[in-house]
């Protein structure tokens, strides 16, 4: 599989992810997401861009420039399963 394809799977599965309404609500003026954005924050600002800057490339919601960010706690206990 090339590298291109392995990019645009991965892209494709973030979307589906991010617009998945049971793992993230969002509306133009907030965004509660899971604590994986939280964590891993860093990894999305590499290149300049804001959170909101990043969000609005995946999600078919756009997110106002100054959209209130939250990070609900993580259920460990989805870990179990």
């Amino acid at each position: 599989m090339s590298a291109l394809m392995k990019n645009l799977m991965l892209d494709d599965q973030g979307r589906a992810f991010l617009n998945n309404p049971g793992k993230n609500k969002v509306g133009k003026t907030e965004a509660p997401l899971s604590k994986h954005f939280d964590w891993y924050k860093a990894d999305r600002g590499k290149n300049g861009q804001s959170v909101v800057q990043w969000i609005n490339t995946y999600f078919t919601t756009r997110l106002n420039d100054n959209a209130r960010i939250t990070y609900p706690d993580y259920n460990w206990n989805l870990n179990k399963q």
